[in-house]
């Protein structure tokens, strides 16, 4: 009776004895040790409520000396300039940014307002990077117009000419959204335009000069379709002002 019992047990113990180890799995891909964080910058809420780093403004071809008020950035086509609005916005990116990180991905983001009014059809609307002004000249100030850029002297370099496409602005946008007259009009719609990360890699540094982006139709003229769209500027609710998102890497 005892030689079974402990046969009994013998049993059951070899039975749980461990097995051969299997086949090592692949080893994983090694840690950058870099960190990736996103920031949002909205005027008065994002970094903080201490922050007041945008700027915004648009130039209007019907009025070419007359600096345009805040409450909205039009932008606005028709088959003559006169027809045409121009948005104009910058970030200071510099206040939430430690100098040392490198931008991977940006985005502005801008909400139309119900007063926007297009003709029937589908428009573009292009970001545009500013081309810089002479040596010693601030790129705008909130006092433009289409006409004196920056008074008393245009971007030419001491006339006062128009804003000109090519020479002001870079003709080709480094982002476009498409839109319908029916999507927008008298509707509050959130745009969004993917920003070079080397342009805004440089309003990271603080003695950087700041040129912002310029908002355009594309084309600027458009014999077949006119109107124009409205964005909230900085006046518009926590929801409705302009953002810029930011991703970024720190090693």
């Amino acid at each position: 009776m005892r030689l079974t019992y402990l046969l009994t047990i013998f049993l059951v113990l070899a039975g749980c004895a461990k097995g051969p180890a299997g086949p090592t799995g692949p080893t994983g891909v090694p840690g950058t040790g870099i960190q990736s964080f996103q920031a949002e910058f909205t005027q008065g809420l994002y970094p903080d409520s201490g922050y007041a780093g945008v700027d915004c403004h648009w130039l209007d071809g019907s009025s070419p000396n007359t600096a345009p008020g805040a409450g909205e950035i039009k932008v606005a086509t028709g088959a003559t300039t006169s027809n045409v609005a121009l948005g104009l916005i910058r970030f200071d990116l510099s206040y939430g940014i430690p100098a040392n990180a490198t931008i991977t991905a940006a985005s502005l983001q801008l909400t139309t307002q119900t007063i926007t009014a297009l003709s029937s059809g589908t428009y573009v609307f292009g970001v545009h990077q500013i081309v810089p002004p002479p040596a010693g000249q601030v790129p705008w100030n909130d006092g433009s117009s289409w006409d004196v850029l920056v008074s008393p002297y245009g971007w030419d370099g001491g006339s006062s000419s128009p804003i000109t496409e090519g020479a002001d602005y870079s003709p080709s946008p480094m982002d476009a959204v498409t839109v319908a007259a029916s999507q927008i009009n008298s509707t509050q719609v959130l745009l969004s335009w993917n920003v070079t990360p080397a342009l805004a890699q440089v309003w990271v540094n603080p003695s950087n000069d700041n040129y912002g982006v310029l908002i355009s139709p594309e084309p600027e003229t458009n014999s077949a379709q006119s109107g124009f769209i409205s964005f909230f500027d900085n006046t518009g609710t926590n929801q409705q002002k302009p953002k810029m998102l930011v991703s970024n890497t720190i090693p």
